[in-house]
């Protein structure tokens, strides 16, 4: 993609940046309607559409399907262009609009075939769920029919929406689902790494070894099976380096505090989930109010109901449960007949799937010649299907088994269920049907009560825990079904008066199923559980206020034991003790004018190649490898850091003070070149090292991001704190020019408190309701969010509103002064 897009922009960019300004000033830049009145078909009855001055839309009708088409019809104004790129997403489409840089992407997505999937899940849900969801579809394809313009994106690529259906938002969903699912990429950096470390430094890394699963590989073969891994692995990386979806510890914040705490007796949820940011943001604040409906909160784009937000009883919020739910498999192929697996104790027929991926010829199109389509051939197992056939790797099928690929999928109704909710039982019920992504779902209600949940489905294993790619053709490797809904965690009213989830490990040993081995690094938790425990421990009410300076609490709970470790070791030079003095006196806040904070978190990057680097090499002609074993320890944690070099462990390094693998050594090894690259990146000032100079969260815009003379106008950047361990997470990515680049964090911050009188709702985007570059509402809530401000929703005013009505039958859809 990004090649392709670079030719875009010697002939089209600076074209690009004056037609910006004619077009949005002439042609109104694709913008709709906000005003005024529109006959449309496929409504019973008048829906409202009213935006306060952020553009917030708030859907009212006497009935709630007619909401759902109103909150289609608002999404398809405000998010039309995002709509068409996670359509064509999830269909493994792109390379039809953006080339030969995104032909493996659209080849993984489609061995996933997330709309055969779909079509199951359809014949699963509720009519009255599927209705909604009609509806849905339904709104947007009469604002597509109503529109005399597009968005610019679709100018520049010459392309037109396609009319949207009920499976492009079931399918939607299962990537949703596949941004939280990180557990294929961890069984293979598991096996990839095993061959380079003691069983001493494989627990230290990555936990106790699952030893109950069965025998798949005792190292890194040179075979097909071992290059699949590595394009599957590398394919991942990508997808969460290009397009934000999934990686490590990919989460959320969320806490219940119950009215016994709080300074106004209500009960509160404060949730922030965390996810690759971008530009529109993935999620759209709406209020919607029909009949039997009345929720509000944020809905994602492409679905038409409230995922996190509350209605006029409950409130609820999610993280992710970090669950293993998904397990790769090495298939044994019959030596006679390449198109048989063995399963069960006998030779199975692959079925196969062929799919034909057109791709865009390099810029200028009307000068090259049409590409031949790509023929891509998937084989499916009865586990699932082979994803290695993505990168034409057929000798050793790598298969996947993944819930949300499980036929008959009822998820969308679990949250469908959860808008009309009205106590915690009727919350479990919803929670009944949700299968995938597994996630932690925290509660609150207008008497006061606060409760938790896990739901999702997640599999028992005949053996083991699935840690590392499995033999497919062994008995003791399949599913044997799921935990039991009854038999999932939970809580409810705790007498300590609070709940905290930040997807931190949720059961002890005692639990009888196994969950995750994945579970995200304690230190947020911990630290949000400090906060709230000094308040009760002072006797002091927690305050609305308080919820919110938590959600943007900047402090490292991990740093403190980093930290005294540089300060005990013995320096070498002016420079090193200068850099050690400006971090033994740093209070471990990851404030935006911090010095030391960029210190530290230099200083901890190359202490993590340092310390780990050296043992993950790979041999002479296989380089890629060790770039991709990068992932087993450039995410280390720093309380696991902290643990590496603690006196009395030997395991990655020695404590007597000499040779290159002291710990001394490597410490000082690590200040020095951290020492260099803030040289280069903010001069030689200690002084002016401050974090936010060099540390910017990145809002990119797909695909204007990736060309030159248009990226200023449609990518936003700010300057900020925070880091990967902090409440307000900032996972970065360190780039040798800019410095270091969040493209993971907060997607939105939301507090809701409830009584029996009263709510208390308050909210915030990263970015803008608009997904349109020439609207006001396109990026008007960037620095609120970065300034840790809200809005109220009960503080709204109305500044634009629009009346849809029926069209009587057999008219057009025509607009009404």
């Amino acid at each position: 993609m990004r090649n392709l897009l670079l030719r875009f922009a010697a002939l089209f960019g600076l074209l690009l940046a004056a037609a910006a300004v004619y077009f949005g000033s002439t042609w109104g830049g694709g913008l709709p309607a906000l005003r005024g009145g529109l006959t449309v078909q496929g409504i019973g009855g008048e829906v409202r559409i009213r935006r306060d001055q952020y553009g917030i839309a708030q859907i009212a009708s006497p009935h709630d399907n007619d909401v759902f088409f109103g909150i289609g019809y608002a999404h398809a104004q405000d998010r039309l262009w995002q709509l068409e790129l996670q359509r064509r997403l999830a269909q493994g489409r792109l390379s039809e609009v953006l080339g030969r840089d995104t032909l493996r992407l659209d080849a993984q997505m489609r061995t996933l075939d997330l709309y055969a999937a779909a079509r199951t899940d359809w014949e699963a849900l509720a009519p009255e769920a599927r209705a909604s969801l009609t509806a849905y579809r339904a709104g947007i394809n009469a604002f597509m029919a109503a529109s005399t313009s597009l968005p610019i994106e679709f100018n520049v690529l010459g392309i037109r929406p396609e009319p949207w259906t009920e499976l492009d938002s079931l399918a939607w969903s299962k990537v949703f689902a596949l941004s939280l699912a990180n557990n294929m990429g961890s069984e293979i950096t598991r096996l990839l790494a095993k061959p380079y470390l003691t069983e001493a430094r494989e627990t230290a890394l990555f936990g106790t070894p699952d030893r109950s699963s069965p025998v798949t590989a005792s190292g890194p073969e040179r075979n097909d099976g071992m290059a699949a891994l590595h394009a599957l692995l590398g394919q991942k990386q990508q997808l969460e380096q290009q397009l934000q979806i999934g990686g490590q510890f990919v989460g959320s914040n969320a806490w219940v505090v119950s009215g016994k705490l709080t300074d106004d007796g209500r009960a509160y949820l404060a949730n922030d989930p965390h996810l690759g940011l971008q530009i529109p943001s993935l999620w759209y604040i709406a209020g919607l109010q029909g009949d039997h409906l009345h929720a509000s909160g944020m809905t994602i784009v492409g679905l038409p109901v409230v995922i996190f937000g509350r209605n006029q009883d409950i409130a609820w919020g999610g993280t992710n449960m970090m669950a293993d739910v998904q397990d790769l498999y090495f298939e044994r192929i019959n030596p006679a007949n390449p198109r048989q697996y063995w399963h069960d104790g006998a030779w199975r027929e692959f079925a196969i799937r062929r799919h034909e991926i057109r791709v865009r010829p390099d810029f200028p199109v009307a000068l090259r010649e049409e590409l031949k389509p790509v023929q891509v051939e998937v084989r499916h197992t009865v586990r699932g299907p082979v994803v290695s056939d993505a990168f034409g790797l057929s000798d050793q099928p790598v298969s996947l088994r993944w819930t949300a690929l499980d036929p008959g999928d009822t998820s969308y109704e679990a949250f469908y269920r959860l808008n009309y909710a009205t106590g915690w039982h009727s919350f479990n019920a919803a929670l009944r049907h949700h299968a995938a992504p597994a996630l932690n779902f925290l509660y609150v209600d207008k008497q006061g009560n606060i409760g938790y949940l896990g739901a999702g489905k997640i599999p028992v294993r005949a053996a083991g825990q699935g840690q590392v790619p499995l033999d497919g053709g062994a008995g003791d490797s399949r599913w044997t079904g799921y935990i039991p809904f009854e038999a999932l965690p939970r809580s409810f009213n705790p007498d300590k008066g609070y709940i905290v989830s930040a997807n931190n490990r949720v059961v002890d040993d005692s639990y009888p199923y196994f969950i995750s081995s994945d579970w995200a690094p304690p230190a947020r938790a911990n630290r949000i559980d400090q906060l709230i425990k000094s308040k009760v421990q002072q006797g002091k009410p927690l305050t609305q206020r308080d919820l919110e300076s938590m959600q943007i609490d900047t402090v490292s709970f991990d740093a403190a034991r980093l930290v005294a470790i540089l300060r005990s070791t013995p320096m070498a030079t002016e420079r090193q003790r200068q850099a050690q003095a400006h971090v033994a006196r740093w209070d471990g806040n990851m404030a935006a004018g911090s010095p030391a904070a960029s210190i530290f978190m230099t200083w901890s990057r190359r202490l993590r190649t340092e310390l780990y680097g050296e043992l993950f090499k790979a041999p002479l002609g296989r380089e890629r490898e060790t770039d991709l074993l990068k992932g087993a320890y450039m995410g280390i944690s720093h309380g696991r850091l902290a643990d590496a070099l603690a006196p009395g462990n030997a395991v990655w390094c020695t404590h007597d003070r000499t040779g290159p693998r002291s710990c001394d050594a490597i410490v000082r090894r690590a200040l020095d070149t951290a020492i260099a690259d803030l040289d280069k990146l903010a001069g030689s000032d200690m002084d002016g090292w401050a974090w936010g100079k060099i540390h910017h969260a990145v809002y990119a815009h797909r695909p204007f991001s990736d060309v030159k003379f248009a990226k200023w106008l449609f990518e936003k950047r700010v300057a900020r704190g925070g880091g990967p361990d902090t409440v307000d997470v900032s996972n970065t990515a360190f780039r040798e020019a800019e410095g270091y680049e969040q493209t993971f964090g907060a997607s939105f911050r939301q507090i809701i408190g409830f009584s029996a009188r009263d709510v208390v709702h308050r909210y915030i985007n990263p970015t803008g309701q608009s997904g349109n570059v020439f609207s006001t509402h396109y990026d008007d809530m960037v620095q609120s969010f970065h300034a840790g401000q809200y809005l109220d929703e009960t503080r709204r005013a109305t500044v634009d509103e629009l009346v849809l009505t029926p069209a009587r039958p057999g008219s057009a859809q025509s607009p009404r002064e």
